[in-house]
Formats: C-alpha cells, structure tokens, sequence
C-alpha cells in the first residue's frame, strides 16, 4: 500500500513538471523525460526533490542552472540535453563561464572543480602560498596538500612491503602505501590486462597498477611524459587526455607538471635527490658538477635518471667525485675505473662540464707507457718507446686525421 502511494504522490508531482517540458520541448516524449529523471534520481525522494525544484523554479532549466539546491537537477538537465532537447540549457560555471560539470555550491552556486579550487583556498600556514586547504594543522591554520604531504607524520612504514613511504590508507594490520593499498582486480582500459588498480579520475576508466607508472612518448603531441590515457599503441599524456588546465593538479614543488595530485613529480624528485647526493658534505658544489646536475634534471626520462641514481654504486661514485673541488678527466682516471665512472665522464663531456678527449686513444697512450714503465733495462724502454710512439701512435693518428679512435674502430670510416 505504501508503494502505491508514492507512486501516485510521484506521479502528481512529475505531471506539471512533463506538462512544463512539453511546452519547452515539443519533440521530447513523455517516456525519455520520465527516463531523464530516472536517470538523475534512482530513488523516488530523490525523483520527488527535483521535480518539486523545477515546478517552483523553472529557470533553472534555461541557463540558471548553477543556483540549484538540488544536485539531481544538473544531472536531469544534462540528460535531457543528451536526449536531444534544444530550449533547455546547461549552465556555465557562473565564475568562469565555462561548460563544466558544476560540483557543490560556494555562495548560493555551484562552481566547477577549478573554481571551486580557487574559491576555497587560502594562505598555506606553512609555505604561505595561496592554495586549497588539505587539512588543518594541529587544529591551527589550514596546511595546502604539498606540505602536508611534506610532512613527517604522513609517512610511515608499511607493513606489506616495509618501505618508508607515504601512508595511503590504514589497515587493520596497520598502515599501508600507495603500491600496497588494497585494490579489487579490473580490466585495465588501457592495456586490456586483468589485475589490481582503480578508476582513473582522468579518464573515468579502470586502470591497473602497472599503467600508472610508466612514462611515454605522447601519441598526441609527442613529448615524454606519464601515462594519463590512450592505450598501450597510442598513450596519451595529461594534456591531450583533457585540455582543460583547471581539471588538473600541479607538482607542489615546480607548480608546472600536470598531474591529477599536488605530489612531487619525477623532475622534482630528481633534482633534489642530486642536490643531497652532491651536496653532502656542506661545501659549495662545483661548477661541473652543477652543469651535471642541469643537464640530468632536464633529460627527456626523469624515471629512467631515478632509477639510474637509486643503485648504490652510481651514489657513492657521484659522492666520490662531488669531493674533488674541480672536476677533471685526471680526477675520473685516480678513482677505480668501472662503467659508472666512464657513463659520468661521457655524461660530463656532454653537459659541457668536461672538455672532449678521444678516449680509446688515451686508454691506448697510457697503456704504451704503463708497458714501457714495467721494462726494467732504458736501453729497452728506449727502444720500445720509439717503434710504440713513433710507428704505430703516428700512422694511428694519421689513420684518424683527427677523428676520434671510436669512430675507426665501429666502421664508421
């Protein structure tokens, strides 16, 4: 009995709200309009609220849309726009008058996600910038997300994977990562695999873990970024998934990196690693060394740089070489030779820090005298020294006619 009257009282309240349309909208029949409002309101009460709304106040569905009390009513706006009605309208954010899904109401209206951003934030207490509140700091002034997320207490060690790291949710074994948080298994809209992920808030399709990080060569604009969309033949980066500045985040350290989070992006991260790696000691870093340090933050792979600098021995060699004063081809040659030390010296000579030496030659040169040292007699050193240097090193170099010995020796000559 209960059913049958809200039933009718439903039917009683959506009759002058389809009767209001049908003059609005000839062409709509009666059947998508009471589809549209199902569509904006599973529940009845909900039904109820917005037909009650647009009967008092029918211009909101000509453009005044973003007044609604009522959240349901955008909604059934939009779906009788997508159902082909042409007087209705769907109002623009009245800040920046924009087409954009309007969220909850500052002032009496709705804004959208970027301007709803602007209007609520306030002076971090921490870094002082002008930016949305993320939580309150120990009841005092408001803290924004890059700081607290900067903060100590945000980072703890997880208990699945034990790594120091940014705490994503709380478990009933503890705190867990981001990596570690528990997800349900999905089919990725991105490569198609069925894993562990989420939905991603950029595409609002499913997205596994491993789609999350790694980098790409934009299929739209071609530059090198994180992948935000697309598929695995054609990824795309944040900007050409949505064009719209306002619906993305920046890096809370550079302010420049689009991404969903106001997290420190890869670039970020990268810099200031190097910083404490060449800085350790305190002393003033060598002008090489800063050239070093430019040329890997701007490498068109910051992920690839990261992972290059968390092994060990690439660490202590930078820390090796951060300690000579001045940074010289001798220098490299006095610590013990590996590959790491001869990739920082090509890496080096690229960045201008290093001035260019034709490698395999000098490694040829100082063994010539390193053979001719070990000779016991001068009368042979004498002698090995003329046919080395004046035979084979001379026809060498006019084989080369100043180009490099790598050159010769890989066919390209």
């Amino acid at each position: 009995m209960t059913k049958r009257i809200d039933r009718s009282r439903l039917a009683e309240q959506v009759s002058p709200l389809l009767m209001l349309l049908a003059g609005m909208e000839p062409t709509l029949v009666p059947d998508t309009m009471v589809a549209a409002l199902r569509e904006a309101a599973a529940h009845p009460a909900g039904q109820l609220r917005i037909a009650q709304e647009l009967a008092e106040r029918p211009e909101l569905l000509t453009g005044q849309g973003a007044s609604a009390a009522s959240p349901g009513v955008l909604r059934f706006i939009h779906a009788l726009v997508q159902a082909g009605a042409t007087t209705v309208i769907e109002p623009a954010c009245p800040r920046c008058g924009r087409q954009r899904k309007l969220g909850r109401p500052f002032n009496g209206l709705r804004l959208c996600a970027g301007c709803t951003k602007k209007a609520v934030a306030m002076p971090c207490g921490r870094c002082g910038q002008v930016k949305p509140p993320a939580r309150r700091n120990d009841n005092g002034p408001a803290v924004c997300q890059a700081c607290w997320w900067r903060d100590p207490r945000s980072w703890q060690q997880c208990v699945n994977c034990g790594d120091h790291r940014r705490v994503a949710a709380l478990t009933d074994a503890g705190p867990v990562c981001t990596r570690c948080r528990p997800r349900a298994d999905i089919v990725c809209g991105i490569c198609g695999r069925t894993g562990r992920g989420s939905v991603s808030r950029a595409t609002g399709q499913p997205i596994c873990v491993r789609c999350r990080e790694p980098w790409i060569v934009c299929s739209g604009c071609g530059t090198s970024a994180p992948l935000q969309g697309g598929t695995r033949q054609k990824p795309l980066c944040a900007r050409c998934v949505n064009p719209d500045p306002a619906f993305w985040n920046r890096c809370g350290t550079c302010g420049i990196t689009w991404q969903l989070t106001m997290t420190e992006c890869a670039r970020c991260c990268l810099d200031r690693k190097l910083r404490q790696i060449l800085t350790a000691d305190g002393d003033a870093v060598a002008q090489q060394l800063e050239q070093l340090r430019e040329t890997l933050v701007q490498v068109d792979r910051p992920d690839h740089a990261l992972d290059w600098l968390n092994k060990t021995g690439v660490r202590d060699t930078l820390r090796a070489v951060a300690a000579h004063h001045t940074i010289s081809h001798e220098a490299l040659e006095a610590m013990p030779p590996s590959g790491t030390v001869e990739h920082l010296r090509s890496i080096l000579v690229a960045a201008g820090a290093l001035t260019p030496r034709d490698q395999r030659l000098t490694a040829l040169e100082r063994w010539i005298d390193q053979a001719i040292n070990e000779r016991k007699s001068v009368e042979h050193q004498r002698v090995l020294r003329g046919y080395a240097v004046w035979h084979h090193l001379r026809r060498l170099r006019g084989r080369l006619d100043g180009q490099p010995a790598s050159t010769l020796y890989s066919g390209g000559r």
